[in-house]
């Protein structure tokens, strides 16, 4: 297909929108800030599905590009424009208030969704045909939108534990600790019960991550699709990426200081000791200053070996689907990033303890969730 984004079944290329109805049954959410680049792409992706009761809200959080002009002329889209910036969870939050169907589907600017299936269309009939379910998680492609070593790091890690998610299985639905705002669905009255993604976490920092725990705790039901597909653009600059993951790291300190959190699965005690281990590799350079050359060489040898045992079947993952010139630096990334990840739930902890969460008991002040506080009983 011409127009393709270079990365097989996933479309960067424009078609024509198609008028709809004045009630939409689903509304999709898209925060928007400085990404004239890509949305338009994303917007492609979203217009060929075959629902034809829907809206789209980008949510404009106060750009300084022209994220709004690159909207284009497309009926099905409206664009809200905000006068300052506040982060992701709000600009969700005021898309949400503003939006009128009964399914919410919220996505990030930075992902396209696949060309081979229609998952927007699934969702819409996923959440038909089970009035049970409260949210839909979707799963990130194996390959990033833009391959490099840190961002298959992601894609490695993110894939592999959804895969674990689903135990070998097409689909599971249950109270599952988790939720994705790449992609990801949830009813609208169940969205308003929720209280809505925390406002005072003002940038990309585990704003999903606290939902997901939220929801749990209020027993929704969420569904896991296998061929509930998408391609996030995971980031490629190493400054950006280790921000990414100290922000993370801060927040989930302090949603395990707030909620119940031993029930979630995307984190397993395998990869919190690998982890530990990866730390030791600082420790090795001190060895060198007191071992004989030999001795230091048999020791650094013996922690290479045991490291790359430790990722056990996760193996399989990084061999067989990261390209060849990225896998020694997979290997690096993967340990520089580490004492930064434990730096920023160290600094999650102290700021909890200081009486200085970010995690508030009432996530958003909108009037839209006035019906309930958010937090479980």
């Amino acid at each position: 297909m011409q127009g393709t984004s270079g990365v097989e079944g996933f479309l960067d290329t424009p078609e024509n929108a198609i008028p709809q109805p004045p009630f939409p049954e689903l509304s999709v959410i898209i925060p928007a800030f400085n990404c004239s680049s890509e949305i338009g792409a994303l917007l492609d992706c979203i217009l060929r599905t075959r629902v034809t009761s829907m809206e789209v809200i980008v949510v404009d959080d106060a750009s300084t590009d022209e994220t709004a002009l690159s909207c284009g002329d497309r009926p099905q889209v409206s664009i809200l424009r905000l006068d300052r910036n506040g982060g992701p969870a709000r600009a969700r939050n005021l898309g949400a208030a503003r939006a009128r169907g009964n399914i919410l589907v919220f996505v990030d600017s930075d992902v396209l969704l696949p060309t081979d299936r229609d998952v927007l269309e699934d969702i819409v009939q996923t959440f038909r045909c089970d009035p049970g379910i409260d949210c839909i998680c979707t799963i990130s492609d194996v390959r990033p939108r833009v391959p490099s070593a840190i961002a298959y790091n992601n894609s490695i890690y993110h894939a592999y534990y959804m895969d674990r998610f689903l135990a070998g299985q097409d689909q599971r639905k249950g109270r599952i600790m988790f939720f994705t705002t790449r992609l990801g669905g949830i009813r609208a009255d169940s969205f308003r019960r929720s209280g809505g993604f925390q406002d005072s976490l003002t940038t990309v920092m585990n704003e999903d991550g606290e939902f997901g725990a939220r929801c749990y705790h209020l027993e929704f039901i969420t569904c896991f699709k296998r061929n509930l597909v998408n391609l996030h653009r995971y980031p490629t600059n190493f400054k950006r990426f280790i921000r990414s993951y100290f922000l993370t790291a801060l927040v989930q300190a302090q949603i395990d200081r707030t909620l119940d959190t031993s029930p979630d699965e995307s984190i397993s005690m395998p990869e919190k000791l690998r982890r530990l281990y990866a730390v030791t590799a600082f420790a090795l350079p001190f060895l060198g200053l007191v071992l004989e050359p030999l001795a230091m060489l048999a020791l650094a040898a013996c922690w290479i070996l045991l490291f790359l045992l430790s990722f056990g079947s996760m193996t399989r993952w990084i061999w067989r689907d990261v390209p060849w010139r990225f896998r020694c630096q997979w290997y690096l990334v993967y340990l520089a990033i580490t004492p930064f990840i434990f730096a920023g739930y160290a600094a999650g902890v102290v700021l909890h303890a200081a009486g200085r969460s970010l995690i508030r008991d009432v996530p958003s002040s909108l009037d839209y969730f006035s019906s309930g506080t958010g937090r479980p009983g």
